[in-house]
């Protein structure tokens, strides 16, 4: 289990909506990180895409969700059901 306490949910194997939904955000990932930038050494790539998958969960809103971004959907669910959760999302958000 990922250090966060996060659990895995798989989709129906060959499904072409979920399939297609990973490929784009593999491809705009790919976009912004690896085909942007050149990097000296991998754990710099590395960092990079965790910095931007960072910024995606807490600014880029989703229609799936709503039009909140991911961070702001967990917070919802914490809210209503924190035994849910084995981490307190509360102290991930950035800023002060």
């Amino acid at each position: 289990m990922p250090a966060l306490g996060h659990c895995q949910r798989k989709t129906r194997f060959f499904s072409p909506w979920t399939n297609g939904q990973a490929e784009r955000f593999n491809r705009t990932l790919k976009e912004a990180t690896m085909q942007r930038f050149a990097y000296e050494r991998w754990e710099q790539a590395c960092e990079h895409v965790e910095q931007y998958l960072i910024a995606c969960n807490m600014s880029r809103k989703l229609r799936g969700l709503g039009r909140k971004t991911p961070m702001e959907k967990a917070l919802e669910w914490f809210r209503k059901d924190a035994k849910r959760f084995k981490v307190d999302p509360r102290h991930l958000r950035t800023g002060l």
